[in-house]
């Protein structure tokens, strides 16, 4: 059983946004001495600072359903319910892959089929981490432009990335409407 939850904990912490958080010390030292309860509340705190994507809240979930742990456990109660709700609402992930391919800067997404619904998987992890750190919209801005010209070999302005920055900053704190409407740009 021990192990099982270790594999799920240790795959949790691979899926993270940020697997080199330095908040992963006290996870590591309580997974490394068995004390896995602890272990699992300490990647739930890390993982909801991180908006970790949805595989990460389904791993902690298997890993306390291995351990027999539930909301009503006097000790880990609040981590699994934390974990449950988490899992329940993980949609940041599959939000910004909806962003991203309404912004559609290289002009390949088709909406009415969803086709091709990855084009931007490559940006997700190193873009949501700049977001989830606090970024400002310059560096966002950077970091499109960057991926533009150099992984897709486009000049950037013609897909307005400063437009884009703000619109992803704006979602990141909440105030954003990731359907489309207002800020949504093709190129």
């Amino acid at each position: 059983m021990w192990r099982r939850a270790k594999a799920h904990l240790d795959r949790a912490r691979a899926s993270l946004t940020d697997p080199e958080d330095d908040a992963l010390g006290l996870f590591d030292e309580f997974r490394d001495h068995n004390e896995l309860g602890l272990a699992l509340d300490q990647m739930s705190d890390v993982a909801e600072a991180q908006r970790a994507p949805r595989a990460v809240w389904k791993e902690l979930s298997a890993a306390a359903v291995v351990m027999g742990l539930g909301e009503a456990d006097a000790v880990q109660g609040g981590a699994v319910r934390r974990i449950n709700e988490h899992l329940a609402r993980a949609g940041d992930w599959e939000e910004l892959r909806q962003l991203l391919n309404e912004w559609d800067p290289i002009g390949v997404y088709d909406p009415a089929t969803d086709f091709p619904p990855d084009e931007y998987d490559c940006l997700y992890a190193p873009l949501m981490r700049l977001l989830v750190q606090g970024a400002d919209t310059a560096s966002v801005v950077d970091f499109l432009e960057r991926e533009l010209s150099g992984h897709f070999g486009l000049d950037p302005r013609p897909s307005r990335p400063e437009q884009f920055a703000a619109r992803l900053l704006q979602w990141i704190r909440g105030n954003g409407n990731a359907s489309g409407g207002e800020g949504s740009q093709s190129a």
